[in-house]
This record gives structure tokens, sequence and C-alpha cells, in this order.
């Protein structure tokens, strides 16, 4: 695999819709309307929120003090397996809770990799210490969704 050259603001645009994409995924598996499960609902409802707040931290990098970091310059191999959401295919009425926490790890496993991946590569210190942040933070975020999953799942 050749490698790539872009801004930071590339790779965090990429995460950015990667967010997009499992919102939307996460919406779709709420469409299913034959669920007579209360848990279900709740935790769509929840992912949903979280990926919205990760998008809006991601935008925050936007910001006027952050600019030059954004503009820097990296070499990154991306991993075409890497930030891939579920295709409509996979996604089945009689989901559980436990179907969705399982996909919905993986994905976070998705995001870690992706961010780690970043940290190698980068060889600005302010660059590698942001996908460092960002890693970390992915990986705390994996830790909430598994604790308030089982929260969902024992109501």
């Amino acid at each position: 695999m050749a490698a790539t050259y872009g801004k930071v603001r590339d790779v965090l645009k990429a995460a950015v819709e990667f967010h997009q994409r499992l919102e939307d995924f996460y919406g779709r598996l709420a469409e299913y309307e034959d669920r007579d499960q209360e848990r279900l609902p709740m935790l769509l409802e929840y992912m949903s929120r979280h990926e919205q707040g990760f998008e809006q931290m991601l935008a925050g990098y936007d910001e006027p003090e952050a600019k030059k970091l954004l503009e820097t310059w990296m070499q990154y191999e991306p991993d075409e397996r890497t930030l891939e959401v579920p295709q409509a295919e996979t996604l089945r009425p009689d989901m559980s809770v436990e179907d969705v926490v399982e996909i919905a790890l993986q994905l976070d496993d998705e995001l870690v990799r992706f961010y780690a991946q970043a940290a190698r590569m980068a060889r600005n210190p302010a660059v590698r210490d942001l996908f460092d942040k960002l890693t970390q933070h992915a990986e705390d975020e994996k830790e909430k969704i598994s604790l308030n999953a089982s929260m969902i799942k024992d109501l």
C-alpha cells in the first residue's frame, strides 16, 4: 500500500465522516418497527448522541488556535479496512441489545486503530500528541459505551 500525504485536517475529516456514517447506521437500526424491546431504542438513541458528541469534539479542532496544527502535512497509510461502517444488509430486525453493543465496540476498535496508526505515522510531536490524545479519548469512550450498554441491558 502506497503512503499518502495529507494534512492533519484531512485525517480528522475522515474521522468526522466516520462518526456521521455511524450516526446514520444507528438511525437505520432504530428504524426497525417490529422491535418489542424497549431497551434497544434507548441504546440506539444513546449511540447516536455519542457519535454527535464525538463529531462536535472533532469540530473543536477547527478553532483558530488549532489552525496551524490542522495545516501540518503528514504521511500516513490509510488502511482501507479501517473506518468501515457495516452495510445495510448486515442489519436484522431481530438484533438484540447485545448484538448492537458488539457492533458498536467493534466500530470503536476501528476508531482506536485509526487514531493509533495516525499517531505512529506522525513525525511532528504536536501531531503525534493530538492523535495519542484522540486514541485515549476513543478508548475511554469505548469503556463508557460498554458501561452504559450494560446499565441499559439491566433495566
